[in-house]
This record gives C-alpha cells, sequence and structure tokens, in this order.
C-alpha cells in the first residue's frame, strides 16, 4: 500500500475472516488478481483472491470463501464470489491507460460501490473510501 504495508494474513472473527494488511513482505499473503487470460490493463474488472488456506477445520466452508469483497460491514472480508461485491476494477494510478506491470502503482476500486477504492482502515483492516489510496503492484 502506499504506506508501506501488505495485505496481510485474514482475521477471524465470527462470522467472517477480515483483510488486514501487515507490517512487512514476511507477514505479507499472496493475493491472485483473477480476471480473463488476457495481459492485465487499466480498468480490467478483476476478482482478489487469497491464497491463505485458512487452517481451522471448524470452519471447513471457509477453505473456498477466498474472494475479497465489499459488503454491508465496513470492515472488507473473504466470501463466494458474489458479484459486483467480489469484483474490483483497477487503475494505473497516473490515470493512464495500458497495461499494468509489477511495480506499478494502482488504484482498486469495488464495482458495486463504484466510487469507493480498497484502503486500510485506521484499524489495519482493508476497508473502502471515497478518497483515492494507492498500492504497488509486486511479484508475490
Amino acid at each position: 500500500s502506499q504506506d508501506g504495508r501488505y495485505l496481510g494474513k485474514a482475521y477471524w472473527e465470527w462470522p467472517y475472516y477480515y483483510a488486514t494488511l501487515a507490517a512487512s513482505t514476511t507477514a505479507a499473503m499472496v493475493h491472485q488478481l483473477a480476471g480473463d487470460d488476457a495481459p492485465l490493463m487499466s480498468g480490467n474488472n478483476i476478482s482478489i483472491k487469497t491464497t491463505e488456506v485458512f487452517e481451522d477445520t471448524s470452519r471447513a466452508k471457509w477453505s473456498k470463501r477466498t474472494y475479497l469483497g465489499a459488503f454491508a460491514t465496513p470492515a472488507l472480508y473473504y466470501w463466494d464470489t458474489y458479484g459486483s461485491k467480489t469484483n474490483w476494477i483497477i487503475e494505473l494510478a497516473d490515470k493512464t491507460t495500458g497495461p499494468i506491470y509489477y511495480g506499478d502503482k494502482v488504484t482498486i476500486r469495488n464495482e458495486r460501490y463504484s466510487k469507493q477504492y480498497l484502503q486500510p482502515a485506521a484499524d489495519g483492516y482493508l476497508t473502502t473510501k471515497k478518497s483515492r489510496y494507492t498500492f504497488k503492484i509486486e511479484l508475490g
């Protein structure tokens, strides 16, 4: 993120796994930006999928709930693919068009809440807000 943090390990609080930010690369979790098989372009509609394996076997249904979504709570959590709430628009931060490469700075906004951008909340979770916030694409 623009403040040097990384997408981190999810935090379980009944009934969801919430997305968090980590302070270092050693605590970062790899996330996949999934779309079609074409190169990633500014303006593409993507999903953000965690590769984290949720370990608690009593919550086995969560093994498939890996898509980051924006729902009614301020904190973002992982869920099944859920249409526009788990769809994100990725754009180059400088508002240019074209392909996105490793090292590029991007903004990510939710398709359902089209004027709200992915960003950290004050408590270390992820949320969406109307102000633009940048992330840097890095190789996991």
